[in-house]
């Protein structure tokens, strides 16, 4: 008996020796320093197969900071589309983007979803220009699964009646927001 149970330790001593001290640290350790260096999670996920396994179990969740500062949709009063522009604290931008990406490389572009993300950088802030195909109503809840449940403000412009309804329907359940402005 006693042979069996070294036996196994000494095959998880092998095991835990492959890894690096990164690889070691406790979940909850591994996932501090993913929400404190959001901005490097690109580089954590090369860091191993396990350490890439915590980043997208991290990333996958829901976030427990408030990643968009703004939301605007902007109808152009079009009735299938809705532009949606994301203002993201730059420090957020590279978690923002890795959530499009895990949590909807299954969303084809083009006229069957999102038409295209758009990126514009400056020194404090990344700027995410999204448009919508509305007629898709899965895409809302899309969207929503990337912004979190927070943003500092909600703004609804020249968007027809049935959009604005939809979109305060889907953000007033389950969403904070400090501001929001409404611009029929």
């Amino acid at each position: 008996m006693g042979n069996c149970s070294s036996t196994a330790e000494e095959r998880l001593d092998k095991l835990t020796a492959a890894l690096s001290p990164l690889e070691k640290l406790p979940l909850e350790l591994a996932w501090a320093i993913i929400d404190h260096a959001s901005e490097a999670v690109r580089k954590l996920r090369q860091v191993s197969r396990l350490f890439r396994h915590h980043v997208d179990k991290r990333v996958l969740g829901r976030p427990k900071i408030q990643l968009v500062q703004t939301v605007e949709f902007d109808g152009g009063f079009h009735a299938d589309f809705v532009d949606a522009c994301l203002t993201v604290p730059e420090r957020y931008a590279a978690l923002v983007e890795l959530r499009f990406k895990l949590l909807h490389s299954d969303l084809p572009p083009g006229p069957l979803g999102l038409y295209r993300i758009h990126r514009v950088k400056d020194d404090e802030q990344a700027v995410y220009i999204l448009k919508i195909d509305l007629k898709r109503a899965e895409v809302w809840a899309k969207v929503i699964d990337v912004i979190g449940n927070r943003t500092a403000e909600l703004s609804l412009l020249n968007c027809p009646a049935r959009t604005v309804e939809d979109a305060l329907n889907k953000f007033m359940i389950d969403f904070r927001f400090d501001k929001i402005n409404l611009v029929l």
